[in-house]
């Protein structure tokens, strides 16, 4: 279960997303951070460094059209991860690949660490198609991306608006008692 810190902490992501057009694949990593880790600590800094590429093998962008929104369906996600750059030298699925280079690949080793080292060895011996592969990334994203979708439809209605106007008049009130305490106490009025 997310807390307090994480839920403050996707919505700054969510700012910074919107409002600063900040990158895509910064937010789905630090997502990722947070719910493999439960918790948005600093101690468990996010690993901002490591950048998830777009569909095309390029980087990840709305402009190119190549991104993976947290708002798309999962037939959008899977038609997204179908349409994927892979391995062109992987013509047939006997044909060994080269993973280094996938875009698939890369968001199977984000999603499932473990489970990617033999994909990576089936991959390269000939064993794993690229369809298979991307059928199971596509459903290992929507597994991912679930909670986060029902979370957006419960938080989409919610009057978001009044609870800022009810928080922002008791953070008001607060505070302007504190100022009167502060200004007896300064001896000011």
């Amino acid at each position: 279960m997310m807390g307090i810190l994480s839920v403050l902490y996707l919505l700054a992501l969510f700012y910074l997303l919107v409002n600063l057009r900040f990158s895509p694949y910064i937010l789905i990593i630090s997502l990722i951070h947070i719910m493999s880790n439960g918790s948005a600590k600093m101690s468990t800094p996010v690993p901002l460094f490591l950048r998830v590429p777009g569909m095309d093998g390029k980087r990840m962008s709305k402009s190119m059209n190549n991104a993976i929104f947290l708002t798309d369906d999962e037939k959008t996600v899977e038609k997204k991860v179908m349409q994927a750059f892979t391995d062109p030298v992987k013509i047939k699925k006997d044909d060994p690949g080269h993973p280094e280079g996938c875009v698939v690949f890369a968001y199977r080793k984000i999603l499932d660490p473990e489970g990617s080292k033999e994909i990576k060895k089936g991959c390269k011996a000939g064993k794993i198609g690229c369809v298979e592969c991307k059928k199971e990334t596509s459903r290992m994203l929507n597994k991912f991306l679930e909670p986060i979708r029902k979370k957006r439809q419960e938080v989409e209605a919610l009057d978001i608006t009044g609870i800022l106007k009810d928080g922002a008049a008791k953070a008001r009130k607060a505070a302007s008692e504190t100022m009167k305490i502060v200004r007896e106490h300064m001896s000011l009025w």
